[in-house]
């Protein structure tokens, strides 16, 4: 489907449908190249409603997807205004099932990322997706949320580290490369190149040898 530039799809009523789903597939394989082409293709859609044909089912705003492609390939500030954008869209038009999702993609992009302040706004956005999803009946992005918090309310990590981030640091100590950690974590290598620069800012260490022996130091490697 994603030959030449996925020019095979046809552009009929099922058009944005179709890249409404190619898109989620893409941000979760972590697919860079595509989700590039995909954001293109996407792009004159923004702050539009994308509904199924004559309205059979409403997907809400086409700003969350282009969110999720910004994600993958960590274009962050594009990726935020994108989200923000969805996330105002979705409340406005009572599209609740989207916005559920969008709160929980929004805050997954924000600990992806890792800055300053990301982690209690990405907990606030987890927490009202929870709300949401218990309310409507989305049993597995209740179950997924659930699990994302658990891990966030979990033993901190030296260094202000996001879980993610710790998780990449105990793969950089026991000599993980960068496409044995995308293989592991199921993400992306321009992810984990992100991972990797923010632990190395974070801990101070110059390189992933003396990433390796602050892990073993704080006790973030097992025995």
């Amino acid at each position: 489907m994603a030959a030449d530039d996925f020019a095979a799809l046809p552009r009929d009523g099922r058009w944005h449908y179709c890249l409404v789903y190619l898109t989620e597939l893409c941000a979760a394989l972590g697919d860079a190249a595509r989700a590039a082409t995909l954001f293109r293709l996407l792009l004159p859609y923004a702050g539009r409603n994308i509904l199924l044909g004559a309205g059979i089912a409403c997907c809400g705003s086409a700003d969350r997807y282009l969110g999720l492609l910004s994600t993958v390939i960590a274009r962050w500030p594009e990726a935020q205004e994108h989200f923000e954008a969805a996330l105002a869209m979705n409340e406005r038009i009572g599209a609740r099932v989207a916005l559920a999702h969008t709160q929980h993609d929004y805050a997954a992009m924000l600990l992806t990322r890792g800055e300053a302040g990301h982690r209690e706004r990405a907990i606030s956005l987890l927490q009202s997706s929870l709300e949401s999803a218990r309310e409507i009946g989305m049993r597995a992005l209740e179950e997924g949320v659930a699990k994302r918090l658990d891990e966030l309310s979990g033993p901190s990590t030296p260094d202000d580290l996001t879980a993610r981030e710790a998780e990449v640091l105990r793969l950089i100590a026991i000599g993980r490369s960068n496409a044995d950690i995308a293989t592991v974590l199921s993400i992306s290598l321009s992810t984990v190149a992100t991972h990797v620069r923010n632990i190395l800012a974070k801990t101070g260490c110059a390189n992933r040898t003396e990433a390796a022996a602050y892990a073993i130091r704080h006790g973030l490697v097992p025995h």
